[in-house]
């Protein structure tokens, strides 16, 4: 019985030495090709063998423990992916890397963006979206004079109610706008993503009003396909 526990405590021993010898502690920076100096932040650094990972820090910078077999993704937002493999570094088990990133060029059809409805009468009605909490409260010189019922107002139940439901109302109106767009790029084969995923899609993005009405119809095109990319990638 003695032997059979010492065997057994030799082989778990044994076991996690060649674990140890097989992992590799990767730390370094991501960083624009076309400006190294430029340290990129939020890349996706993930293990494709376990699917585990990170975002890199504001300044770029990660830090990542893996196996030597293992092949580590790098994703972010207008770029191309970057695919790095550290199974030939024979030996080491630290490994500092400076990972360069392309910037992805879209092209896009000039006759897919703009055409009456629904892509330039989507884009008015999007500039169009907003909801100001300040409307359903007293103001000027009414909530001068009656402090009290501005302050009942701002807190009451009643008028919270009434600003939530337009608050839910104009998150309606967003998203109806943005799936009647989407089915315009589909449509007009600017994007492959299927209808039936344009809800998840939509949920997945989390577009707010300030950067719908921030980008220009091609810059929207343009956010969307990459946002499709990520989209497509984590499922």
């Amino acid at each position: 019985m003695k032997v059979y526990l010492l065997l057994a405590t030799v082989f778990l021993l044994v076991g996690e030495s060649i674990e140890a010898q097989n992992n590799v502690h990767i730390s370094g920076k991501v960083v624009d090709a076309s400006n190294t100096k430029i340290g990129l932040p939020n890349v996706m650094v993930v293990n494709k063998s376990t699917q585990q990972g990170a975002f890199t820090n504001a300044n770029g910078t990660f830090e990542l423990t893996i196996n030597k077999e293992d092949t580590i993704v790098f994703r972010a937002f207008g770029y191309h992916i970057r695919k790095i493999s550290v199974a030939d570094s024979v030996g080491q088990n630290i490994i500092n890397l400076n990972v360069l990133l392309f910037k992805e060029a879209y092209q896009l059809k000039e006759v897919t963006i703009m055409e009456s409805r629904p892509a330039d009468s989507v884009m008015k009605d999007i500039q169009r979206l907003g909801y100001n909490k300040s409307d359903y409260m007293m103001k000027g010189s009414d909530a001068f004079m009656s402090p009290i019922s501005a302050l009942y107002e701002q807190f009451s139940k009643k008028e919270r109610s009434k600003r939530i439901v337009a608050e839910l109302i104009n998150n309606d109106n967003r998203k109806s706008l943005l799936k009647e767009l989407l089915f315009y790029y589909y449509r007009n084969n600017v994007i492959d993503l299927d209808p039936a995923s344009f809800d998840f899609f939509i949920d997945y993005s989390n577009f707010n009003d300030d950067l719908l009405k921030s980008l220009s119809s091609y810059d929207l095109a343009v956010y969307i396909k990459s946002k499709i990319a990520l989209y497509e990638y984590r499922r």
